[in-house]
């Protein structure tokens, strides 16, 4: 269904307005700072990744604060890490050095000895929450798992210290049982955080409305709440998209390409046996062996699929894109297109670069590993950006010609190349 969309511009106004309603923020503090509270740790699924706004909300928050932790709140020192790399320990240590410096607690003892540091907190009767947002970090699938049973060690010494993980990651797969076991107290709680619900959907656009000074038309916003499915990164693209493009339509706003970037990424976070669920629920095809799996299970305590359709309904873009893609693959060495040998349509530079891209299917292959294939490991000598951009539209329009869908392979400037 198309809509005509019109924006008004809003007088400016005084009144803050909060990004989630007030009933999610004082949830969260409650379940959170709760763990806190009695010097426990955790762990809290949320494939939505925004921890890093509400982190800072709920502990910047007084109010919220002492409505939960007490009129003693100001003994909770609460700070949030966010860990780029895989330096979970390194990145510990650096926060309570700056905690301990910043509020002036005392001498400064060894600065690389988390327990040390730790010590000088707990003199002066305080207490540490620190908030880590790991994502998909690598660290949690460290075949040792050296950090993680550290960090578990410093814990059971030092009861002022609570840690709570975000994590993309669904801990309570079986894969993770044996470490969940063996570091108990790091993960004595797991919440698993389903997407926002349409209040807070609602809420948030009344957010950007305010921010921006726009109005969006209210059946404009319950068709992007709906098929958004409370996934807030995606409707925040979704709005901005409106805003900046008045003559667009719904219909455009979803198969937007910065609308299906997202919705890549989201579809990447997700297991295979967790997209494998999301299919057949798409082409209905569910059968009751996955309805008691745990990946269907799991992705609908977080909303992502509800009973036997999408949590988020433009998940089916990123679907029908994979089937798309999925009609080009390699059968010894040769190309087929819909099961037809297409091989010998093909020059030899263009089946070495498409025979690349179908092995490296949704990542982005660079320039120089394009040009290796074309020129050999001797690439360097004959290399040619216009020659890389003449076969690439070469290969393009053969692929059209043959009725596939050549958008398929997208070139990135000064970048490279990628299929999928």
């Amino acid at each position: 269904m198309d809509y005509v969309i019109i924006l008004t511009i809003k007088s400016s106004m005084k009144k803050v307005i909060n990004s989630l309603t007030e009933e999610t923020l004082e949830n969260d503090a409650r379940r959170w700072l709760n763990i806190v509270r009695y010097n426990e740790s955790g762990t809290i699924i949320q494939l939505q990744n925004d921890a890093i706004y509400r982190v800072s909300q709920l502990i910047n928050d007084k109010k919220i604060l002492k409505k939960t932790l007490g009129p003693y709140y100001r003994k909770y020192l609460l700070a949030y890490i966010s860990l780029s790399e895989n330096h979970l320990l390194e990145s510990i240590n650096k926060k309570l050095l700056k905690l301990i410096k910043s509020k002036k607690i005392g001498l400064l003892p060894d600065e690389d000895s988390i327990d040390e540091l730790l010590d000088v907190i707990e003199k002066k009767g305080l207490d540490i929450g620190l908030f880590i947002d790991y994502g998909t970090n690598v660290f949690l699938n460290e075949s040792d798992h050296k950090q993680l049973f550290e960090l578990e060690s410093i814990i059971r010494r030092h009861k002022n210290l609570s840690i709570i993980f975000f994590s993309e990651i669904d801990i309570t797969e079986g894969k993770y049982n044996k470490l969940v076991n063996q570091c108990s107290s790091i993960f004595t709680h797991i919440i698993k955080y389903p997407l926002y619900n349409e209040k807070d959907s609602n809420q948030f656009i009344n957010y950007n409305e305010n921010l921006w000074k726009v109005k969006f038309p209210e059946n404009i916003r319950k068709e992007i709440i709906k098929n958004c499915g409370g996934y807030l990164w995606l409707v925040r693209q979704a709005l901005r998209l409106l805003r900046d493009d008045r003559n667009l339509r719904l219909e455009q706003i979803f198969q937007h390409e910065l609308m299906v970037k997202k919705l890549d990424v989201i579809w990447q976070k997700l297991t295979e046996k967790e997209r494998d669920v999301i299919r057949k629920i798409h082409s209905k095809n569910l059968n009751e062996e996955l309805k008691n799996s745990h990946s269907y299970l799991y992705l609908k305590s977080i909303r992502m699929i509800n009973d036997n359709s999408l949590g988020i309904p433009l998940l089916k873009y990123v679907i029908e894109k994979e089937k798309k893609a999925n009609q080009l693959i390699i059968r010894e060495d040769s190309i087929f297109l819909n099961d037809k040998d297409i091989s010998y349509q093909l020059t030899k530079s263009e089946l070495r670069i498409i025979r690349f891209l179908v092995k490296n299917k949704n990542i982005l292959v660079t320039r120089n590993q394009i040009a290796e294939k074309i020129w050999g490991v001797n690439w360097e000598h004959d290399y040619s950006d216009w020659a890389i951009d003449r076969l690439i539209y070469r290969l393009r329009l053969k692929l059209k010609k043959l009725g596939y869908d050549e958008s398929l392979i997208k070139t990135y400037k000064s970048r490279g190349v990628r299929f999928g």
